[in-house]
């Protein structure tokens, strides 16, 4: 049964507190490594902004609540944030966005190094671009995403899936390929109710399901949450694929695969598919 769930109007924000994922520290030193001969004007902030959205394209999605920081030197990079939970300060624009002082926030560090990596040359091993009103694109997106975790999961004999950041989109496309679908999110409707018919866990229990999980599909926004560097590790230690759906954080994509563990990303820059016009979707596999 489609859950038809809507969250809660009068929520104005959700100011949970996360932890700084180590990673962050790592991204800072690779992006100064690979660019520190550059222009430093090339990575002066010129622009800062949040978005707040609820937005649910099509009858299969969940009720979407969540900001989205945005940081723009010369390209825009995006970290995803619990809904209205970050403020954006005029105090960093003209600052060097790879290198923010740790007492910004975590959110606005990710957005800015994001589109300090976007002067990085990349590679992809494809590019999707696609087009089409709301609910189009969110079909298009899960089919383009759904369908490289089949591939990686068909050529590693993979079928347990544990989707860490629950897409309802992404639900019928796995099941329909013969995955054992699993999700997990803090969403306590979800964890409730469940998603297009299947389960979902709390969120806090996470690392214990990637020990059941043959391949791992995730939010980019656990870099936001502070958990990616843990998903990583748990990865790596029962031998699960991780496969990233990255809108927070989408030129990271490339390093995150050729350096820092991930064994595909699907980068998803500006603009994204609620917005009109066209989108794209960069695949990175790692070496």
């Amino acid at each position: 049964m489609v859950d038809l769930h809507v969250a809660d109007s009068s929520i104005k924000s959700d100011r949970k507190h996360y932890d700084v994922d180590p990673l962050l520290s790592e991204l800072s030193k690779i992006i100064w490594r690979e660019t520190s001969a550059q222009d430093p004007s090339n990575f002066h902030l010129r622009g800062l902004w949040r978005v707040d959205y609820r937005y649910r394209p099509n009858a299969l999605e969940r009720d979407l609540a969540y900001s989205m920081v945005y940081a723009q030197a010369r390209r825009i990079g995006c970290a995803y944030v619990d809904f209205a939970s970050h403020d954006v300060d005029d105090l960093w624009l003209g600052s060097d966005s790879r290198k923010l002082s740790d007492n910004a926030p975590a959110a606005l560090r990710i957005a800015a190094l994001d589109t300090a990596f976007a002067e990085l040359g990349r590679e992809p091993s494809e590019m999707f671009h696609f087009e089409g009103d709301a609910a189009e694109k969110a079909v298009e997106r899960a089919r383009i995403i759904c369908s490289a975790v089949i591939d990686e999961a068909r050529r590693r004999g993979a079928r347990r899936l544990l989707n860490v950041g629950v897409m309802g989109n992404f639900v019928p496309w796995l099941r329909e390929a013969g995955m054992e679908y699993v999700g997990s999110d803090y969403d306590p409707a979800l964890i409730s109710g469940g998603i297009n018919g299947s389960p979902v866990l709390d969120g806090q229990g996470t690392l214990d399901a990637i020990a059941d999980a043959d391949i791992v599909l995730a939010t980019g926004m656990t870099l936001s949450t502070g958990t990616l560097s843990t998903i990583i590790d748990s990865c790596k230690q029962s031998k699960a694929a991780l496969v990233l759906f990255a809108a927070t954080g989408s030129f990271f994509a490339q390093t995150y695969c050729r350096e820092l563990g991930v064994d595909v990303v699907l980068a998803e820059p500006q603009p994204q598919y609620m917005f009109t016009g066209s989108s794209r979707i960069e695949l990175h596999r790692a070496p």
